[in-house]
């Protein structure tokens, strides 16, 4: 045998399995490298590791296959071996497509998430996502090729017989454990250094970025090392949850106005007051917002939807769980919704929502006993067909419904709240055929997705955005318009925000449901209250769960205890130097805990890849400047604070003893002043 066949042959037992080694390991080289943010630019040790790991899960499934194919003889036997072979390799190929897509291969937080939300991904997948079809064609060659791989094709042939057979499978040996040693060698480097940050983002790039294989076995691994709650709150911080009933016994409502709260999706903080092209994208938010209150630094508690809508109607911060938390109509913790305290007062009670409310299972949080309607393209609404957003209702629709049960409880001379969801500003932002266009170019006859779309169609993204916006505002213009006809608008509180905000390559990503960026964190947010507020900008800190404390303000009702939000109309709301925000967020693309100091300094803990980030907002609107290593008193201290509200909420929502006597814990005092940069 000649010395290059010898090498050959220590790698692989033929030359069609040597053949299949190399293409895929060529293959998966090539594809790591496709994506923006990819192991090669990590490290050297990264790109090593990518290198020879890489080879070594091929070398290995190279072997497996052989293995198995020449000690399969049966007919049933072999026929499920192909089967087992085509399942495995379609969710391999999945996993890939996941990773060109998002940067990042699926773990088991991903696969329970997708689950979760299979048929809205679908709907999603269809509309949004055409690429994935591509992907698809790919994972169904992949899924041929193993059905056929798996027979007997790569077990047959073999390399000339050696002159020594026993040497070269002692070979075969030592050339697989070496290169499996060096593998695991270069691993444990990976996560020793004296740079701690540079160990941080190896550790990253081989948990995420490295192998389908690896991301879902360390997924596994963390799943089995569960962060540990400890019962760290003192019952003497807590308040008892009888003060719910002496509430309810003493508060009398003295403004029975209406209420209306209205969400549009995706609605940016700087979108209030802004002309382009010569044309306001918003002009009735813009009326509102001069007769009314205009904060503008609103910040939403989450970067996606289940997380902040919640938050927003129930006052609550949306940490309760170490991991992604789905929402059960059965969960034990005390919740007060706005809709539940108002129909106590005899109010009439009405979610109309255009977005699909099982998203993340937030219709279980949302529906109560005490609402008399709850719309939304499943309960109610009808399943949304057409070209819309994922499986949505057109927000003509919604607003038709909304009108029609305002004009209900007005006939009945009942006061009512109307919570409305708007989607037309949703990704792809696709438009009904009727709405206007006034912001142009703004055709997107390119490929996009959620997480990427090319950088120089920015523009056009942008004012399909906008477009979608304005027709946002064209449908609440409908609603303000009925309001004045019928006489109401004078005795109703209006309050139009929106759950998030949305991010065109800030910071380097899109759309939102990641970190929480600027852009995507900060949302527009409007009081609209005649005669009770002063119409102002305000640019006092405010967070989501500061809303319904607000609208009992305008009602006259004192703070409700159960809520964790503050009224930031009261003439003594908290200094800035006591002002705190927290921000969180939990999904297969992001798990970060937060908090925004005096309305500047902003200090986020990406749990997911184990970094630590400070800016001042204030000053750097963009976060351009990162501000740790000039500031480390300020780091820590923000650090401090952050885990003391991350493990109080984790406690209270984890123990019995705490959730079922008291209300939910008030968040942690601020840092000492002296920790502020000069």
């Amino acid at each position: 045998m000649n010395w290059w066949r010898w090498v050959a042959a220590t790698l692989a037992p033929n030359p069609r399995i040597l053949l299949f080694v190399a293409l895929g390991w060529i293959a998966e080289l090539a594809l790591l490298g496709r994506v923006q943010n990819n192991i090669y630019g990590v490290s050297p040790r990264a790109r090593w590791l990518a290198v020879m790991g890489t080879a070594w899960v091929w070398l290995t499934i190279g072997w497996i296959l052989w293995w198995v194919g020449n000690r399969l003889t049966g007919k049933v036997s072999r026929a499920l071996w192909r089967t087992l072979l085509a399942v495995i390799a379609g969710l391999y190929g999945l996993s890939w497509g996941v990773y060109l897509r998002t940067s990042r291969f699926p773990d088991g937080e991903a696969v329970s998430f997708a689950v979760g939300n299979f048929r809205l991904l679908w709907l999603y997948v269809r509309q949004a996502e055409h690429g994935i079809w591509y992907v698809a064609a790919a994972i169904l060659v992949a899924v041929a090729g193993a059905a056929i791989a798996g027979g007997r094709w790569l077990s047959d042939g073999r390399w000339s017989t050696p002159d020594n057979p026993a040497e070269l499978r002692y070979a075969q040996r030592v050339t697989w454990y070496c290169l499996g040693i060096a593998v695991s060698l270069l691993f444990l480097q990976s996560s020793v250094g004296r740079d701690i940050a540079t160990v941080r983002r190896e550790r990253d790039a081989v948990r995420n970025y490295l192998d389908p294989v690896v991301t879902m076995a360390g997924s596994w691994i963390t799943s089995q090392v569960y962060e540990r709650v400890e019962p760290c709150i003192n019952p003497s911080e807590l308040r008892p949850l009888s003060q719910i009933d002496a509430w309810n016994k003493t508060s009398r409502i003295t403004n029975r106005a209406n209420v209306i709260l209205i969400t549009v999706e995706s609605m940016r903080h700087d979108v209030i007051g802004l002309h382009v092209q010569g044309t306001e994208v918003m002009p009735m938010v813009d009326e509102l917002a001069s007769g009314g209150v205009c904060f503008t630094r609103t910040y939403s508690q989450s970067s996606h939807s289940d997380y902040a809508n919640t938050a927003l109607y129930s006052s609550l911060f949306p940490l309760r769980t170490v991991r992604h938390l789905y929402f059960h109509d059965d969960d034990p913790w005390p919740k007060t919704l706005i809709y539940d305290l108002l129909k106590r007062a005899g109010y009439a009670t009405a979610v109309v929502s255009s977005q699909n409310e099982r998203w993340g299972q937030m219709d279980n949080f949302l529906k109560s006993p005490l609402l008399d309607l709850f719309y939304d393209p499943v309960h109610g609404g009808g399943l949304s067909r057409g070209p819309l957003n994922f499986d949505n209702l057109p927000d003509s629709q919604t607003m038709d419904r909304a009108l029609a049960w305002v004009a209900e409880q007005n006939t009945k001379a009942t006061p009512f709240f109307l919570g409305l969801n708007l989607q037309t500003s949703h990704f792809p932002y696709t438009l009904p055929a009727d709405a206007e266009k006034p912001f142009e170019p703004a055709t997107i006859d390119f490929p996009v997705g959620f997480f990427e779309y090319p950088a120089d169609k920015v523009e056009i993204m942008r004012n399909a955005y906008y477009n979608a916006l304005h027709e946002c505002d064209r449908q609440i213009r409908r609603l303000i318009d009925a309001l004045r006809r019928d006489g109401l608008l004078s005795r109703t509180v209006i309050l139009i925000s929106g759950d998030h905000g949305e991010a065109f390559y800030e910071r380097g990503y899109v759309t939102h449901a990641r970190e929480p960026i600027e852009p995507v964190i900060r949302t527009a947010c409007v009081l609209y209250a005649p005669g009770v507020v002063t119409p102002r900008v305000d640019d006092y800190p405010v967070e989501l769960v500061d809303v319904l404390p607000m609208f009992l303000t305008t009602l006259g009702l004192p703070a409700y205890p159960g809520f964790q939000g503050i009224d930031v109309l009261a003439s003594d709301r908290p200094p800035l130097n006591r002002r705190m925000l927290f921000i969180h967020t939990d999904n297969p693309s992001t798990r970060t805990d937060g908090v925004l100091w005096m309305g500047r300094w902003k200090y986020v803990h990406d749990r997911l890849h184990d970094e630590e980030s400070l800016f001042d907002v204030e000053s750097d609107s963009g976060e351009a400047s990162e501000l740790s290593a000039r500031y480390p008193a300020l780091l820590r201290s923000l650090r401090e604070v952050t885990q003391t509200w991350r493990r109080r909420q984790l406690a209270y929502y984890q123990f019995p003893m705490y959730y079922e006597h008291y209300l939910p814990p008030a968040p942690p005092p601020p840092p000492s002043t002296a920790v502020v940069p000069r």
